[in-house]
């Protein structure tokens, strides 16, 4: 025993022998490089030891110490006994969702700077996009800018790769020693991240939506489109998680990641339409794989399902529309966009938007299923 005591007399204790504490350095470290063989010589550091202790012997740190212990014991409380059963798995996800809660807080790689990316990505493209109309030009832009929301706000999930490889070092560690089973770090993992895709989701969406002139015929086509971009971080964050275990090196886990979203971007439906997807692997199945292809659907079922007054392409050529085709005030409803689109009309919105959902779900069964296998092989 070199010291016992409150806090704030430890360091003028080591002070009072002369072990002095350099200007700057933290007082903790400090103070163990005194005491502990691993950072200086052996034999030094067990002198150093010995005039700590004997200066403590004689301290009045030492004789309230003493004093302390003989008052508790004088009067001693319940005896301690040690929980016979674990805690539940409630209990530990709790725990859990916490912990990552308050490392995301104060991780400013996890959230806050993601989160300034996300804004300004969502700010340049809600400029290029400013103030959309309703003629035939905007009615592309309207699907181009719906495309760019799904596509690139979903491919930045992949920076939060890093972070997420060292959050599974930790488990493995823990998981290893029995702390917690795989479910509870599956669902806190759920939990903590909420939240922050939710913020994400909202903030992106009100930039985006107001500054363009997305379709604005109620409330509810806002609150979808902030719900369809959630669903879609979600199960993007789902897949990171899902290959993770399998890829633990996080510049390979990125490159995986960038490639599969490359991917899914590339068969969603606006690049080419459905429609002209070659049969084999690009439509069947890759089409309906693509979890990006339901984001964008959806996107565009709520833009354009149910309205009416866009303009006709004949509409930009000089002379306007002939008259058989209405004239030059010729317009078309949403639904011939929608057929213009291949969409098909027979997809609800939130149809589209529970399989997101599922995709997510699924993505995070495989995770615990992957998780579960390795550990049943290491056996």
């Amino acid at each position: 025993m070199v010291f016992l005591g409150p806090v704030d007399r430890a360091e003028g204790f080591f002070d009072s022998v002369g072990l002095h504490t350099p200007r700057g350095r933290s007082v903790s470290d400090h103070l163990l490089h005194q005491i502990n063989a691993d950072f200086g010589d052996a034999a030094e550091i067990r002198k150093r030891v010995d005039m700590l202790c004997d200066a403590y012997l004689s301290s009045a740190q030492r004789t309230d110490v003493e004093n302390a212990i003989k008052a508790v014991c004088a009067s001693p409380g319940p005896q301690f006994e040690a929980s016979a059963t674990p805690p539940n798995v409630l209990r530990q996800t709790a725990v859990l969702t916490q912990r990552s809660l308050t490392n995301n807080l104060r991780d400013v790689g996890i959230i806050w700077a993601r989160l300034v990316m996300y804004l300004c990505l969502c700010l340049v493209c809600a400029f290029v996009y400013f103030r959309m109309g309703h003629t035939w030009q905007d009615v592309y832009s309207r699907a181009a800018i719906l495309f760019f929301t799904a596509a690139f706000l979903v491919f930045m999930s992949i920076s939060g790769a890093p972070a997420f490889v060292e959050t599974m070092k930790v488990f493995t560690r823990e998981r290893l020693n029995g702390y917690y089973p795989v479910g509870a770090f599956a669902a806190a993992d759920t939990l903590a991240g909420a939240p922050f895709i939710a913020l994400i989701a909202l903030l992106s969406a009100a930039v985006l939506y107001f500054i363009s002139n997305l379709n604005y015929h109620g409330f509810g086509r806002f609150v979808y489109f902030v719900l369809n971009l959630y669903a879609a971080l979600l199960t993007a964050e789902s897949l990171i998680m899902c290959l993770a275990p399998l890829v633990t090196h996080f510049l390979m886990l990125i490159a995986i990641a960038a490639g599969m979203f490359g991917v899914m971007m590339t068969v969603s439906g606006f690049f080419q339409p459905r429609g002209q997807l070659p049969r084999p692997v690009l439509f069947y199945p890759m089409h309906f794989l693509s979890f990006e292809t339901y984001l964008f659907y959806g996107f565009l079922h709520n833009e354009f399902g149910g309205t009416d007054g866009w303009g006709c392409p004949c509409s930009a050529q000089p002379g306007g529309c002939p008259t058989q085709l209405g004239g030059p005030q010729c317009t078309f409803s949403g639904t011939d966009v929608l057929r213009y689109w291949q969409v098909p009309l027979s997809w609800n919105k939130w149809v589209l938007f529970a399989v997101q959902l599922a995709w997510a779900a699924c993505f995070r069964l495989l995770f615990y299923v992957t998780c579960k296998a390795k550990e049943w092989r290491s056996r």
